[in-house]
């Protein structure tokens, strides 16, 4: 037998009946009281601030006091968050989510006689009538519908306002007009409420569950920008998402080759797609839609970027909402510029600040420990004032860093009393205290291809992949008629084993311990790999085997000499395509740049015209310099990268 909890109104008791409809076979007992909000009617919900739980705290007490099972109530009076040991167990699907205007005789609204009274209890309801008919006189009722109904016959009121599945719950038979208003998101459900632990009463009433046909929404925190910072668990959810509304500064490096829908709902300061109210409907339409939903966030989702106001929406419209922490910037920032964040004796604290705020007011600031300050390049002068008023020395150390962790970031290195003479574009964050003096920086190294993981340089790498890769749709190959497999970049493994595996017996060439390594990430061992990791030295090794047909999986644009061979039977499995990019870096901010094929150096020589004095030059063998000294590249500059 299970212990219901309800209010005691008709409507409340229609609903308990309703409810219990759907499973017959279920037996229960019911007990009725009253709601705080149905004892204090002579509060206003118009005007007055009443409690979030105002129509479900006995009910919910009842059942952590373990006096029933399930509470039954109308979905859009629960709280958010609901008290602490319970959770919504169901969620019956709703058969009208409209409102109605009542009158005795049949009067539309837009027939109401000027500055005629309409009773409601809600504020949005209010909201949408004085936007049609500015002219009315809104009058706040409350009771059970039969007591709203009432203030109709005393003459209180020429109309009011009720929820439509009312009317029908209770068989009300009056003059009604359904409204085109918005009305909440849950109107017309009813939800059921137990225990957490009562996994039992879940699967009992799981199947009547609306919520199981709704999607899921997950916070993604993308980090800073580079997408090597992302958490494998952010990849995941990228990966597997059916859309995803994205930030600024999570464009297509983050985003990779997704397959979901993209929605850009970013936001820069003077500059929104979409408003914030926007972007929470957005999320829970597609949620409602049964998408899997990944709202990407620059940063950490919980960190200056709404992300508290999005859970907030979505909890409170039962939506699931998963949260996966992303890198925030101001860890980017220090980590950039090798600066601790706190450190014994220097900086004991940490505190964030944002320089934004939606009235004016100062910049908070605190003299002790390290801070760091979102959006606030713009008020350089402000936080200089804020912070000297707390008593920070003159002599601070500051940092400030424009996009961290890309391509294009900026470093300034300045002190308290010259900040506000610092440049820097925005986005940038600041970062102040004693902890700020002891940031080194690295000189940078540009990576132009796809892969720097095998790649051993004292400098910074800075990853700008000026080619991109895409498998061929269609590849038809008898792999039996083939002594021997030659693979000569990681690319081409991956994309090989997508759809084939070697045979028994086929001889296994690799150009070097990169490609080597993706080999045996599959459990395939390598037959001859040269000692200078190149085609030209691969060259003999394939020639003097006893292989009479090799396999070369290859890109549309590979012109090594493997090529020349007789034996070789070069078939593109994928196409070396440009990426599309949302900006360029300046040479200027690195001291070299490193190519790992001729494609890369016409890709860059296509982007960039002029090259700085004195910049080196990296490259993988033979075929990458020559084409750098095609291009009128001094030798004294080209180095060769040892693996």
């Amino acid at each position: 037998m299970i212990k219901v909890i309800s209010r005691e109104s008709p409507l409340a008791k229609c609903q308990v009946e309703e409810f219990f409809r759907e499973f017959p076979a279920v037996d229960y007992s019911v007990s009725y009281t009253k709601s705080l909000g149905d004892r204090e009617l002579d509060k206003s919900l118009l005007t007055d601030t009443i409690p979030m739980d105002f129509f479900t705290r006995e009910l919910d007490r009842a059942v952590l006091d373990g006096d029933a099972d399930i509470a039954i109530h109308s979905a859009k009076d629960l709280p958010w968050p609901l008290a602490r040991g319970l959770r919504v167990i169901s969620l019956l699907h709703a058969f009208d989510q409209s409102d109605s205007l009542v009158t005795l005789n049949g009067v539309s609204l837009a027939d109401l006689p000027w500055g005629a009274r309409v009773g409601t209890s809600s504020p949005s309801r209010k909201e949408q009538l004085l936007a049609v008919r500015p002219d009315l006189t809104i009058i706040s009722i409350r009771g059970a519908i039969g007591q709203r109904i009432d203030y109709l016959y005393r003459n209180e009121c020429e109309a009011i306002i009720v929820a439509s599945c009312a009317l029908t719950r209770l068989a009300i038979d009056l003059p009604a007009e359904q409204l085109p208003f918005e009305t909440h998101p849950l109107q017309g459900n009813l939800a059921v409420v137990a225990r957490l632990e009562r996994q039992d009463l879940s699967e009992l009433f799981k199947n009547k569950d609306v919520r199981r046909s709704w999607g899921t929404v997950t916070l993604v925190g993308a980090g800073p920008g580079d997408p090597e910072l992302l958490t494998v668990k952010a990849v995941k959810a990228i990966e597997s998402a059916d859309s995803i509304y994205y930030d600024a500064l999570c464009g297509d490096r983050v985003l990779g080759d997704t397959k979901a829908n993209l929605f850009f709902v970013g936001k820069r300061k003077g500059e929104h797609s979409l408003s914030q109210k926007e972007i929470n409907h957005l999320l829970f339409d597609a949620a409602r839609r049964g998408e899997r939903v990944v709202r990407l966030k620059a940063g950490d989702p919980l960190l200056f970027s709404r992300g508290g106001e999005e859970i907030e929406f979505l909890a409170q419209r039962m939506i699931d909402v998963a949260v996966i922490p992303g890198i925030s910037s101001f860890q980017a920032a220090a980590a950039a510029v090798t600066m601790p964040i706190t450190m014994r004796e220097l900086s004991r604290t940490f505190c964030a600040y944002s320089g934004q705020y939606e009235v004016d007011q100062p910049i908070p600031a605190t003299n002790e420990g390290t801070s760091a300050y979102f959006m606030a390049v713009t008020k350089l002068a402000e936080l200089q004032k804020s912070l000297i008023e707390v008593g920070r020395s003159l002599t601070t150390p500051v940092i400030l860093v424009h996009n961290c962790s890309q391509p294009d970031q900026q470093v300034a290195r300045t002190s308290l009393g010259q900040l506000h003479l610092v440049v820097i574009p925005t986005p940038a964050l600041i970062l102040v205290g004693e902890t700020a003096g002891l940031a080194t920086e690295k000189p940078r190294l540009l990576f132009t291809g796809i892969d720097s993981s095998r790649l051993r340089f004292s400098e910074e790498l800075v990853h700008f992949p000026l080619v991109a890769t895409q498998i061929r749709q269609s590849i038809s190959i008898d792999l039996e008629s083939y002594d021997g497999i030659v693979f000569t970049s990681r690319s081409a493994v991956t994309y090989f084993f997508r759809l084939f595996r070697p045979k028994a017996g086929q001889t296994i060439f690799a150009v070097g311990p990169h490609t080597a390594e993706a080999l045996q990430e599959f459990g395939i061992g390598v037959d001859y790999m040269p000692t200078v990791y190149d085609a030209e030295h691969l060259f003999p090794l394939i020639d003097q085997s006893s292989c009479r047909k090799v396999l070369y999986p290859c890109s549309q644009l590979s012109k090594n000499p493997i090529h020349q061979l007789t034996t070789i039977d070069p078939v593109v499995f994928y196409d070396t395509v440009s990426p599309s990019r949302e900006s360029i870096p300046p040479l200027s901010s690195f001291v070299g740049v490193i190519f790992s094929s001729p494609s890369t150096v016409d890709a860059f020589f296509a982007l960039w015209e002029l090259v700085p004095q004195n910049m080196v030059f990296y490259v993988y063998g033979k075929s990458s310099r020559f084409r750098l000294l095609s291009y009128g590249v001094d030798s004294q500059f080209i180095c060769d990268v040892q693996l």
